[in-house]
């Protein structure tokens, strides 16, 4: 189990529009086309050995959730159905399946907090679906505000 723990494909953070500043890169909502709505930017980074990606997305609140699962011997049926069900909620990102060594890996971002009515629902598909999976992990990601 702790091999499962240190498993992940990504990291993230929210940060203001105005703040932010990747590499002293600054980009500013016009670089990025962004609305004047959108206050928030949800900034996701994978690194491999070879290359680090960052994307990138606006949004409207400065928190939300991120949803990961992992197992070494998921049901395709199980996966298929889990799947379907979290396609009703607004994801911004998902990496899709991945295989990581013999174990599998899924992680999405999804426009919703604890705060929400509808993460209710979630949480009732996580319990209900949480002995299909090694582990499931639900984390909220909030404003990182630069110093």
């Amino acid at each position: 189990m702790d091999e499962l723990n240190k498993l992940y494909i990504t990291s993230a953070s929210i940060k203001k529009v105005d703040d932010l500043s990747i590499f002293e890169i600054n980009f500013h909502p016009n670089t990025l086309d962004i609305s004047t709505r959108n206050e928030y930017c949800l900034v996701i980074k994978l690194e491999t050995k070879k290359f680090i990606r960052i994307t990138i997305y606006p949004i409207f609140k400065n928190k939300i959730l991120k949803l990961s699962f992992k197992g070494y011997n998921l049901e395709r049926n199980d996966i298929d159905i889990f799947s379907q069900e979290i396609k009703k909620f607004d994801i911004i990102h998902s990496t899709g399946l991945v295989a990581i060594k013999q174990i599998l890996v899924f992680e999405c971002y999804l426009n919703l907090n604890f705060e929400e009515e509808e993460y209710q629902y979630l949480k009732t598909l996580l319990d209900k679906n949480k002995n299909k999976f090694e582990d499931i992990k639900l984390e909220e990601i909030i404003l990182k505000i630069n110093k």
